[in-house]
């Protein structure tokens, strides 16, 4: 951090000459407040403890000076059940709106806001879980957090000045935008029927089609216990999840090239949001190799020598192009000769286009919609916790793996996984 921003300057506030002392980054933190409308002390003490190293008794005790100044206000939230959590949140107060009015932080329309009305608040856990998102978005890299100001954090109230004032018909529970990479988020506590979020996604596909300039990314994220609420969430586990993903299958116009739409959890939702905004990462040949590489070239047990084959030997005409596998191999058993061919999908966590892509090649398998023979999907991803992402459907034909599992383990033959359960995996031959 530059010697500028951790300086700091003294704000006159009182009639006495008494006042607060407040470094830029400190400002910065204020007017994100603001913004926000509110936070946790917990949130808060995330995004100073970005810029700078302080125990949570201290920031506390930071906290309790400017409420005292009225730079913010203060509030504690009681628990909702006997196991749930307390909140202490945290809005802008009056005297902070002068400071950075006064500052340029703040434009002068906010002396007419009624900042009192941000702790009137119908479900603070949906509020606070969907800040949560925002923030860790924006603490997820370093990098991107001191891009931050090319960052427009905006909430529903706001939404027509970022798409250029087009009626829509959906409002998200937030948006982030940088650029042309517009990521809504909708956060939900288990609570939404599943037919109402197709419901949403389905306009969501129409606002997208509207925007085709922009690219469009759709995070819905289960609140899961990654942070303190006021309530316990218990049935928000991976069968929520799984079955938030199978209802989206087959949906009309998924694989629009400017659309995304991923369902997570809570706690996986900060890296999906870092790629949406700075442009989802394509997918690199040394990706589209990891599988033949691990298996083929390092794993001395795995019995199989692999030949690619060209698209047109596999797809008639009419398959659409945003279905095809990634790769495909002839697969050739060293001891017998014997061989099959596989279609190979690289998986990204959580994205429900790869998840409804491999369950459309699963079905074309199984009603043999191929110009020849196709046996099975390996569906591979680098890293071993992004392999159980796949699960929100039972798709056959389907194995598991990971880059990670197979260069890792060389005395076992590489390990593969089927889904037994849309909410489970089985470890499985390759064989089978």
């Amino acid at each position: 951090m530059s010697e500028n921003e951790i300086k700091r300057n003294l704000f006159i506030l009182g009639q006495n000459g008494s006042g607060v002392k407040l470094a830029n980054f400190e400002l910065e933190m204020l007017a994100f407040l603001a913004k926000q409308k509110i936070l946790t002390s917990r949130q808060l003490h995330l995004y100073y403890s970005h810029y700078h190293n302080l125990s949570s008794s201290s920031f506390r005790g930071k906290l309790w000076r400017w409420n005292n100044k009225d730079v913010i206000e203060t509030k504690n939230i009681t628990a909702k059940q006997r196991w749930g959590n307390e909140y202490n949140i945290v809005r802008i107060g009056k005297k902070g709106v002068k400071i950075l009015i006064e500052e340029g932080y703040l434009s002068p329309q906010w002396e007419n806001i009624n900042i009192r009305q941000f702790f009137s608040i119908k479900n603070y856990d949906h509020y606070i879980a969907t800040q949560e998102v925002v923030l860790q978005t924006l603490l997820h890299s370093k990098g991107i957090f001191l891009d931050r100001k090319n960052i427009i954090s905006l909430p529903t109230d706001k939404y027509s000045h970022i798409i250029e004032n087009r009626k829509m018909r959906i409002l998200p529970d937030w948006i982030l935008q940088k650029d042309k990479n517009f990521l809504m988020i909708e956060l939900d506590t288990g609570n939404e029927p599943t037919s109402t979020l197709l419901e949403k996604v389905k306009k969501y596909i129409e606002v997208a089609q509207g925007m085709s300039n922009k690219n469009i990314t759709v995070l819905i994220t289960l609140l899961d216990d990654s942070m303190p609420t006021q309530r316990i969430y218990n049935n928000n586990g991976v069968k929520r999840l799984a079955n938030m993903k199978k209802v989206f299958l087959y949906l009309r116009n998924l694989h629009m090239p400017n659309f995304k739409l991923y369902v997570s959890f809570l706690k996986d939702a900060a890296e999906i949001g870092y790629y949406a905004l700075y442009g989802n990462i394509p997918i690199h040949e040394l990706e589209l190799d990891a599988a033949r590489y691990a298996l083929h070239e390092i794993h001395p047990l795995f019995e199989y020598t692999f030949k690619e084959v060209a698209n047109s030997d596999i797809y008639f005409n009419k398959v659409p192009k945003e279905f095809y596998a990634d790769v495909i191999y002839e697969l050739i058993n060293k001891k017998n000769n014997s061989f099959e061919t596989v279609l190979f999908v690289f998986i990204e966590r959580n994205n429900i286009q790869i998840l409804d892509r491999i369950k459309y090649l699963s079905d074309a398998i199984q009603n043999q919609r191929f110009k020849r023979k196709v046996s099975k999907i390996v569906g591979f991803c680098i890293r071993e916790s992004d392999r159980d992402e796949i699960v929100g459907a039972k798709i056959p034909h389907l194995l598991l793996g990971d880059f990670d599992t197979w260069v890792r383990d060389l005395n076992l033959p590489p390990k593969f996984f089927k889904t037994r359960t849309p909410y489970s995996l089985e470890e499985v031959e390759f064989e089978e």
